[in-house]
């Protein structure tokens, strides 16, 4: 490279550090972007709230009909369950297409999953997979599990 004009080679090394410098900053700046992003940076616990179990339901709202059909079963199942019957534990809606890196943070593989969390943030049971064709989640199973939680 020549030299610029009316610089010691001095003043030329300490231009190129700076530029390095500058460069490097650059693409740390851009690497920590991207793992916020991804979700590296988002703890688990930052749903818990008041210290109380927590119910999280994983969905998706977009997809192809035949998959659309599943997710729609799914949310109408967990809308129609009482609260009475979840003993008054929180159910949080997560929509995945909005927030990819809450599934990656909880290790969601597919929609819908729902998960019961304990008071810290723990997980207690988890259920991923449809039980049948009309009935997507062993709701009756974490009633149990709320219950043993709560007494």
């Amino acid at each position: 490279m020549d030299r610029l004009k009316g610089i010691s080679s001095a003043e030329e090394n300490r231009l190129r550090i700076g530029f390095l410098m500058m460069f490097f900053s650059i693409v740390l700046v851009v690497i920590l972007v991207k793992y916020e992003r991804a979700g590296f940076f988002v703890p688990k616990a930052s749903l818990i709230q008041n210290n109380d179990p927590q119910l999280l339901f994983f969905n998706r709202y977009s997809g192809c009909d035949c998959v659309l059909e599943i997710y729609e079963m799914a949310q109408g199942e967990i809308l129609a369950w009482p609260e009475s019957r979840r003993s008054g534990v929180e159910l949080v809606f997560i929509n995945l297409d909005k927030t990819p890196q809450l599934g990656r943070t909880y290790g969601i593989v597919r929609a819908p999953t729902l998960i019961l969390l304990d008071e810290n943030g723990g997980e207690l049971l988890r259920q991923e997979n449809s039980l049948s064709y009309d009935k997507y989640f062993d709701l009756e199973r974490f009633e149990q599990a709320i219950n043993q939680l709560k007494n």
